[in-house]
């Protein structure tokens, strides 16, 4: 490392390490930070999501290089894959390196892997992706009617909503200026009273 970089690098790289293992760890929430930090780890084991193979789940087996991994699913079977074509869940089960693909898929399926995949906000997206590519052209005109009928009691609800918040600024806008104006009223009676002549004395 010395040989291939300067001083000044070196010390860069040393202080970014520095601020990275010195930076606190917000409560209730997995910290997500750059590099030393990650929750998700591409490691045997790791239950990964594959958008190019309609969304099938798989799980790694093996690590080839640093592009490419061995992953076994019920759908995709044994088959090597591009890091850059699968998506980490945070979901991992207890598998070694190098096992064989039924003792993985006997492993996976007694794990509550799927159902909880199911019920995450990507296991939805890809279900719904899923369901629009099976409609046929009839199915998606009705779901556009569907939506404009959503959208049309949205917008309505929205309008009253409005509507009644807008009731509520006027009249707390009415009660504010009538206390500025009986303030006023009072002020200017009382300045009145003040300004008042003296009655002259009656002649005898």
């Amino acid at each position: 490392l010395v040989g291939y970089c300067t001083e000044f690098q070196i010390s860069k790289m040393v202080r970014r390490v520095a601020e990275l293992k010195s930076r606190q760890k917000p409560e209730g929430r997995p910290y997500r930070g750059r590099g030393l930090d990650r929750v998700n780890y591409v490691e045997p084991g790791r239950v990964i999501c594959l958008p190019q193979q309609k969304g099938n789940l798989a799980v790694i087996v093996d690590l080839i290089d640093m592009n490419r991994v061995l992953v076994s699913g019920a759908a995709t079977g044994r088959i090597v894959t591009p890091m850059r074509r699968l998506e980490l869940t945070p979901y991992k089960v207890p598998i070694q390196r190098g096992m064989g693909h039924k003792k993985v898929m006997d492993i996976f399926k007694k794990s509550n892997v799927v159902a909880l995949f199911r019920n995450s906000n990507r296991g939805r997206q890809i279900l719904k992706q899923k369901m629009k590519r099976t409609m046929t052209d009839f199915e998606r005109f009705e779901l556009q009617l569907l939506k404009k009928k959503r959208n049309r009691l949205i917008k309505k609800e929205y309008n009253a909503l409005l509507e009644g918040h807008k009731a509520a600024l006027k009249k707390k806008a009415d009660a504010r200026q009538a206390v500025i104006d009986n303030s006023k009223r009072s002020k200017a009676r009382k300045a009145a009273l003040e300004k008042k002549p003296e009655a002259a004395p009656k002649k005898k």
